[in-house]
């Protein structure tokens, strides 16, 4: 099936013997069926994970996870946040997300933007997060930990514990042409992130090991 694998740095996440580590996301689709809207763009953009689809389409897709050794890995506490839930000027490609698995909480913010609904497909239950308002690329967030409200209020934190697999769907609306994006990245964003409207953005800091060249 389609797929892309992230590496990351273990922060923990309530196991302190995991801090600093390898682990690696990988991300396949489930069913046969998708295709995106530009392959080219799926993976890493700057600091985020990204898939992307056409209009009227989904994605049915599997996250796991790998320690170092490239074995299975069941993460006692997992944040996953994903950005810039918007539609297209005529509300009709509107970016969704839900979860099979059963989250512990979510965040957004109190003027959030983001319609939250009971659903169902195929017979199970579950919470979707919708787009509601306009907005194109040039209104996503660069820094998953410096945003400003407007991006705040497109985006949805979420806690996973004991996971070693997560399934969900991704769609857009009804709508035909055009692309949207899904934005993610592995950290509570709503409930870290600075206010990039009055604090200006500091530099990276330097890495406290040498990456491999």
């Amino acid at each position: 099936s389609e797929g892309m694998v992230i590496k990351g740095r273990d922060m923990g996440g309530g196991d302190p013997a995991r801090f600093g580590k390898t682990t690696y996301i990988v991300i396949n689709a489930t069913d046969g069926k998708y295709k995106a809207a530009a392959p080219k763009m799926n993976g890493l953009l700057g600091r985020f994970g990204t898939w992307n689809l056409p209009g009227d389409a989904s994605l049915h897709f599997k996250m796991t996870f790998l320690d170092e050794n490239r074995q299975p890995l069941t993460l006692e506490k997992l944040a996953l946040t994903f950005f810039d839930l918007d539609s297209d000027v005529g509300h009709k490609l509107n970016e969704q997300i839900s979860f099979e698995n059963d989250f512990a909480e979510y965040f957004t913010t109190l003027q959030t933007e983001v319609q939250i609904e009971e659903t169902t497909h195929d017979g199970g239950k579950f919470t979707k997060f919708s787009a509601s308002t306009y907005g194109t690329g040039g209104d996503n967030p660069k820094n998953p930990m410096a945003m400003t409200q407007l991006q705040k209020n497109r985006a949805v934190s979420f806690i996973f514990e004991n996971v070693s697999e997560i399934l969900g769907w991704s769609k857009t609306g009804k709508g035909v042409g055009g692309l949207r994006v899904f934005e993610f990245v592995s950290k509570n964003s709503l409930a870290c992130a600075r206010d990039a409207d009055s604090i200006p953005e500091l530099p990276l800091e330097d890495l406290s090991f040498r990456p491999p060249l």
